[in-house]
C-alpha cells in the first residue's frame, strides 16, 4: 500500500511540474530578421540556407548577386520580388504572416530557376 502512494505522490508531482513550469519554445524569438543572402552565378554563397522567423515578424532580406537576377518567396511574390543589379545589394522587407516554409528562388541568370533558400515561419 505503501508503494501505491509513493508512486501516486509522485506522478501527481511530475504532472504540476510539467503545466507550472514553463518550456523552452523550438523556434526563434518573436521580433523583426534580417537575413544576408549572397548568390554567385545564382547559387547560394553565405549561409545559413533556411532562415527561421516567428508568424508575425518583419523579415527582411539583404541581397546580393555578382550577376542580375530576380528573387521571389513564394506565396509572398505580390509582396517580395526583388531585382539585381549585379555587385549591388538590393533589401526587401514583409510581414511573416503565415506559418509555414517557403521557397526562395533566383530567376534570370539560367533557365533552372533554383531555389536558393527557404524562409522558415513558426506559428506564434
Amino acid at each position: 500500500m505503501r508503494a501505491f502512494v509513493i508512486v501516486g505522490t509522485t506522478a501527481l508531482l511530475l504532472v504540476v511540474l510539467y503545466v507550472a513550469l514553463p518550456r523552452q519554445s523550438s523556434g526563434p524569438a518573436p521580433g523583426p530578421k534580417t537575413f544576408q543572402i549572397a548568390l554567385r552565378d545564382g547559387r547560394l554563397v553565405s549561409s545559413p540556407a533556411v532562415f527561421d522567423a516567428v508568424e508575425g515578424d518583419v523579415v527582411t532580406l539583404a541581397i546580393i548577386s555578382d550577376k542580375p537576377a530576380t528573387v521571389h518567396v513564394h506565396e509572398y511574390e505580390q509582396q517580395v520580388v526583388v531585382n539585381l543589379n549585379a555587385g549591388e545589394q538590393a533589401v526587401s522587407s514583409f510581414t511573416a504572416d503565415r506559418a509555414g516554409r517557403f521557397a526562395v528562388h533566383v530567376m534570370g541568370i539560367d533557365l533552372s530557376h533554383p531555389e536558393v533558400a527557404a524562409i522558415q515561419v513558426h506559428p506564434r
